[in-house]
């Protein structure tokens, strides 16, 4: 997940992402990531510039786990709020050139040129946007995309074990953005992050969302991924809706 926020800065937390991730002693499957998406993003046409948009790319965990840059046909244009997350992303290289940048930006309001993208991601990033913002975030990305580019989304959803915690709880409230720090509080409350609202999305909310915003759904797909918290991989993988829209 980013840290992005639409309120501005925030608690960055101290996420353990890794090339492969552990979970109970084994060692977890490919993500969609490396199955679907970066081989689609491969037969993108090796020209100069093709650019492929990470809207909310935090510190740059996509751009990592992608091919490294001179083995594909794109770069990374990343688009983060959090100011120390970009500064990070864009000195994570150290002193070797690498062509992916990112800059500050409010996903609201993307001032980046109209048309502009061959491709892009929007991944584990909406879920953590007010609700009344999903649909005019949408739009804003799907006119920044070519015409016929791909945007590849992930958001969390309604089947994830936190949901599924804070309803046990009583907490729980469908279709509206729920504080989920009782039940990560394993995680945050060492970090000193006391509040982490997220919004669960619903059986093909995020499909009906996007076709509002000008978008078509070419692939949908309900996946899993492990947490970036390793105080939380005993237990269930987090649970996402994965889709592909298509700006026509």
């Amino acid at each position: 997940m980013s840290t992005s926020r639409i309120e501005g800065e925030v608690v960055t937390p101290n996420y353990t992402w890794e090339s492969n991730y552990h979970i109970n002693g084994s060692t977890s499957s490919l993500s969609i990531l490396e199955t679907r998406v970066f081989p689609a993003l491969s037969k993108l046409p090796r020209r100069y510039p093709t650019v492929v948009a990470d809207y909310g790319c935090g510190e740059g965990r996509i751009r990592n786990q992608a091919p490294y840059w001179s083995q594909r046909p794109y770069i990374f244009r990343g688009f983060e709020i959090n100011r120390a997350a970009v500064q990070r992303y864009n000195n994570g290289s150290g002193r070797e050139y690498i062509p992916d940048r990112a800059e500050v930006a409010d996903l609201t309001a993307l001032e980046v040129g109209q048309a502009r993208f061959d491709a892009g991601l929007f991944w584990r990033v909406l879920h953590s946007i007010p609700k009344d913002l999903h649909e005019v975030v949408l739009s804003q990305i799907a006119n920044t995309l070519k015409h016929g580019a791909s945007l590849y989304t992930a958001v969390r959803s309604e089947r994830d074990w936190v949901a599924a915690d804070l309803e046990e709880k009583g907490f729980y409230r469908s279709g509206a953005t729920n504080e989920c720090y009782p039940a990560m509080v394993r995680a945050l409350e060492p970090q000193g992050v006391t509040s982490w609202p997220l919004y669960f999305f619903r059986e093909g909310e995020i499909a009906r969302l996007g076709e509002q915003a000008g978008l078509v759904v070419v692939y949908q797909e309900p996946i899993q991924e492990p947490s970036g918290f390793k105080e939380l991989r005993d237990r269930a993988l987090l649970s996402y809706d994965y889709i592909e829209f298509v700006r026509p």
